[in-house]
C-alpha cells in the first residue's frame, strides 16, 4: 500500500529495509502498466510510486529523501512513455499536475540536512553507541564534538539549497576540507546533501518539462503540426511557459 508508511521489518540476509524493495516494485509496475496496461492503469500506478515517494521524502532521514526524488525520476520515465503511447483526458492530466506541483517545494530538505547533521557527529563518534547521551558527553568534554558548530555547519549547509547548484557544492567542499568558519565533523551528511538537492533539482525539473511536453502533443493532436513557438500554447494548453 503506496499510502502507509509502515517499515518494521528487514529483507534478505543485509537486513535492507523493505522500502527499498516496495520502491523499486513501484517503480517497475509504473513502467510495466505505461508499457502493456491501459491508460488508467498507467496513471494509477505512475501516482502510487510518486505517492509513495513522498513517504520516503518524510522518513526522517537525509538518505531516504534523497531516494524520493530518484523515485519520482523513474516514475517519470514510466509516464514518458505512457504519454507517448496514450492520450490521456483531463481528470487524469490533473492527477498528473499535483503530483508533480509538490517537487518544487525544498523545505524539508533543509530540515533534514540540519537534522542529519546533529547526529552525524555523535553516530560517528561511536557506532555502536548511536546517540547514547554518556557518550555525546564524554566527546564534548575531549573537545571532539561541539553540537552548536555542527548545527551552525548543517544550517550553513542548508542555507545553499535554494542557491545555485555550483555554490552549494563550493560549500560543501569547505566544509568537507575544514576551511568553513563552521567545518565540525558532518561526515557523509555533505554528500548526502548534494546528491538529495542534485536529484531534487532533476525531479523539479520533470516537472517543469513534462507539462510541456504534454500540451505539445495535445497541440500537434488539434491542429496537425507543432507550434513555431511555446508561447503559442498560452494559455489554452499551458498557463505560462517554464
Amino acid at each position: 500500500d503506496p499510502t502507509v508508511a509502515s517499515w518494521e521489518h528487514s529483507v534478505g540476509d543485509d537486513a535492507i529495509p523493505d522500502r527499498h524493495c516496495a520502491a523499486r516494485l513501484l517503480e517497475l509496475r509504473a513502467l510495466l502498466e505505461a508499457r502493456w496496461g491501459t491508460p488508467q492503469s498507467g496513471v494509477e500506478a505512475y501516482l502510487d510510486a510518486t505517492r509513495f515517494a513522498v513517504k520516503l521524502g518524510d522518513d526522517p532521514y537525509l538518505s531516504y529523501h534523497w531516494m524520493r526524488y530518484t523515485v519520482e525520476h523513474r516514475a517519470d520515465i514510466a509516464l514518458w512513455e505512457l504519454v507517448d503511447r496514450y492520450e490521456l483526458d483531463a481528470a487524469a492530466m490533473e492527477s498528473i499536475a499535483q503530483s508533480l506541483a509538490r517537487r518544487a517545494d525544498t523545505a524539508r530538505l533543509k530540515e533534514l540536512i540540519i537534522e542529519d547533521a546533529e547526529l552525524e557527529s555523535p553516530r560517528s563518534l561511536s557506532a555502536h553507541d548511536m546517540n547514547n547521551p554518556l557518550t555525546e558527553s564524554m566527546a564534548e568534554l575531549m573537545g571532539l564534538y561541539d553540537p552548536s558548530k555542527t548545527r551552525m555547519a548543517g544550517e550553513e549547509l542548508a542555507s545553499y539549497v535554494d542557491k545555485p547548484y555550483s555554490q552549494m557544492a563550493e560549500c560543501a567542499e569547505k566544509i568537507s576540507e575544514g576551511e568553513s568558519d563552521h567545518a565540525e565533523h558532518l561526515g557523509e551528511v555533505v554528500e548526502e546533501a548534494q546528491y538529495a538537492r542534485s536529484a531534487q533539482l532533476r525531479s523539479a525539473f520533470m516537472a517543469d518539462v513534462l507539462p510541456v511536453a504534454l500540451a505539445l502533443k495535445r497541440y500537434k493532436a488539434q491542429t496537425g503540426a507543432y507550434p513555431t513557438s511555446l508561447a503559442m500554447l498560452v494559455p489554452d494548453y499551458i498557463e505560462s511557459v517554464p
